[in-house]
């Protein structure tokens, strides 16, 4: 996975018309969403070619560009995978992946809270996003770095054979 991070990037930022922010916002959108998949099935893409590329890239890269060409208000109502209650219910995380999830989501929630703390007290929404605008850059940036590493960590344990947990 960590070898195709740079190339969906790419692909992100081609299909968000330049826009490296919303990019990325897609991106981590669409690797949350594959974390949800269980690992046999993860595994199951990775180590399966599709001409030059992986099914896994493949299915990343569609994923991609369906999230890239709809409304973003429903970005996040969309599930970019299709799964079952049963299959979730087998998927297994390591304490490391379950600690970078933890910390993904725990910035996002601080960043909602500065956020609502600006605008309630500088007024505006159109202020207050650009007073917040740095935030919002940073946010963006440790979102990513975080589903990078885990996506590095996720990459390793896919490797070894008998794979129970990522």
């Amino acid at each position: 996975m960590r070898d195709g991070y740079e190339r969906w990037h790419n692909y992100a930022v081609y299909h968000n018309q330049d826009n490296g922010e919303k990019a990325t916002k897609v991106l981590n959108e669409v690797i949350f969403d594959l974390l949800q998949e269980p690992v046999e099935r993860l595994a199951e893409l990775l180590h399966t070619m599709a001409g030059q590329y992986t099914e896994l890239d493949m299915l990343v890269l569609q994923t991609i560009k369906d999230k890239s060409t709809i409304n973003p208000k429903k970005l996040k109502s969309m599930n970019a995978l299709k799964f079952t209650p049963e299959q979730m219910r087998n998927v297994k995380l390591s304490d490391g992946t379950k600690e970078y999830l933890v910390a993904y989501k725990a910035a996002e929630e601080a960043t909602n809270i500065v956020y609502e703390q600006v605008e309630k007290l500088w007024g505006g929404v159109d202020q207050a996003q650009e007073m917040i605008k740095p935030l919002f850059d940073a946010y963006y940036s440790l979102r990513s770095e975080i589903l990078n590493l885990m996506m590095k960590e996720i990459d390793e344990k896919l490797g070894v054979l008998k794979c129970t947990e990522i």
